[in-house]
């Protein structure tokens, strides 16, 4: 069975394993990508996906109890309509691939350690997990708009990133 991976962020994961994935609902990166990426959902071969967890982790805001974490989808993409992204092969450096279909649930597994079906997942443990796995910095003398002093997540963005090997 061939697989390509998807990359989003973990709060995404309980519409993602109800509707799966769907093109109508892409996001973009802003105006870099947005004339690109309308009706799109977008994949990678192993080799990107280093690539496009980083730029998720770049700009996901600093709210990781929302779930703003980079996750990694593995998507079963036999007789699935793709396309090449020659945008995304070249910034990635890796093959990448879009398809205007939805994916079905039943086609994409997260990882979480292992490699589990999506709609198994329970993304508030995950975040649970990010968050427990997080170095917290309280900042002397700050606080946040209640009154709490302010503290900084520092984030294991590789805790949802499976350790893929490139194709040769």
């Amino acid at each position: 069975m061939p697989f390509l991976y998807h990359v989003t962020y973990l709060h995404r994961l309980g519409s993602i394993a109800a509707i799966g994935l769907q093109a109508d609902q892409a996001r973009t990166f802003g105006q870099a990508y947005g004339f690109h990426t309308g009706g799109r959902t977008f994949m990678t071969g192993p080799a990107g996906v280093g690539f496009w967890a980083s730029r998720y982790e770049d700009h996901a805001p600093d709210d990781p109890q929302e779930g703003w974490v980079p996750v990694v989808l593995r998507v079963d993409v036999e007789e699935l309509p793709l396309e090449v992204d020659e945008i995304g092969s070249r910034d990635a450096r890796a093959p990448s691939f879009f398809t205007t279909a939805r994916v079905e649930p039943d086609r994409l597994e997260v990882w979480d350690g292992v490699w589990i079906p999506v709609d198994e997942s329970d993304p508030d443990q995950m975040i649970e997990d990010a968050m427990d796995a997080a170095e917290v910095e309280e900042v002397e003398g700050e606080h946040d708009a209640w009154g709490e002093p302010l503290v900084i997540y520092w984030m294991d963005h590789d805790l949802f990133i499976p350790p893929l090997r490139a194709e040769p």
